[in-house]
């Protein structure tokens, strides 16, 4: 998938979110989207949900920093390298002192 193809879906993902949290679909388009276009290999766009998940969440943060501060809103910037990375955090830690606790399966 291209770099502008891969944007362009995280970006009408990341439109539904803000979209179903009461947000204004202006403020989507001023997310700055960057990095690698495919980072999670999956048969699903993982990295798009993951960029799309983690612009949500920094969108309202902005919104709620403007909101206490009274200032402009800050901007906001999504590398798809980074969401990804916060995606499979438990991969990329390891347990020092302890062990994990066993995954629960229920199938």
């Amino acid at each position: 998938m291209s770099e502008d193809r891969a944007t362009d879906a995280a970006r009408s993902t990341l439109r539904d979110l803000w979209s179903d949290l009461g947000g204004g679909a202006e403020l989507v388009e001023e997310v700055a989207i960057s990095g690698p276009a495919e980072v999670l290999s999956s048969i699903y766009d993982v990295t798009g949900f993951a960029t799309a998940t983690v612009g949500a969440a920094a969108l309202a943060t902005a919104e709620l920093v403007a909101a206490r501060t009274g200032t402009d809103r800050p901007g906001v910037a999504v590398d798809r390298l980074d969401a990804s990375a916060s995606f499979r955090l438990d991969a990329l830690l390891r347990a020092d002192g302890w062990a994990l606790p066993p995954t629960l399966s229920l199938i």
